[in-house]
Parts: structure tokens; sequence; C-alpha cells
């Protein structure tokens, strides 16, 4: 990702941000940490897989359709039961 057009207190928020998270993931168990990880990695696949322009008008709409896919992969959609209690 270019980061030529980005201001520079908000590269300074995104290292701040990105330290912040690196740190919490840290904290967690082995099995979670992992899978954060590639939750995130995938996340960041989503937007940069964007062309962005420089006054970032579509941020919040691929922020949202980043956070739909997200919220689909850590809780997917549930398929109907045959074993269901009627």
């Amino acid at each position: 990702m270019d980061y030529t057009n980005l201001p520079k207190q908000t590269f300074a928020d995104l290292i701040a941000l990105r330290q912040a998270v690196v740190a919490l993931i840290n904290l967690l168990p082995e099995k979670e940490k992992e899978l954060v990880k590639a939750l995130l990695n995938r996340t960041a696949a989503d937007f940069s897989s964007y062309p962005l322009t420089d006054d970032l008008a579509d941020l919040p709409e691929l922020i949202a359709a980043s956070a739909n896919k997200l919220t689909e992969e850590i809780y997917p959609p549930q398929k109907s039961s045959q074993n269901s209690c009627e």
C-alpha cells in the first residue's frame, strides 16, 4: 500500500494502532493468537484489493464490507440441521 498521500498524523496513528494490536495479540493463548492473525491477514488482503482514492471517500463502505466478511468468517451462517428439535 502506498502511504505517500497519507497525512503524517494519520500515518502515526496507524503505526500506533498496529503496535497496540500486536501487543494485545501477543497476550492471547497460541490457538486464539493464530486465529486472530489469520483473520487480520484476510482483512488486510480485502483492504489491499480495493483501489482507494486520495480523499478516501469510499473507506466507510470498504470498512463495512470488510467487517461483514470478517463476521461471516467468525460466525459462519448456520445450516439447518436435520437433527433440530421440533
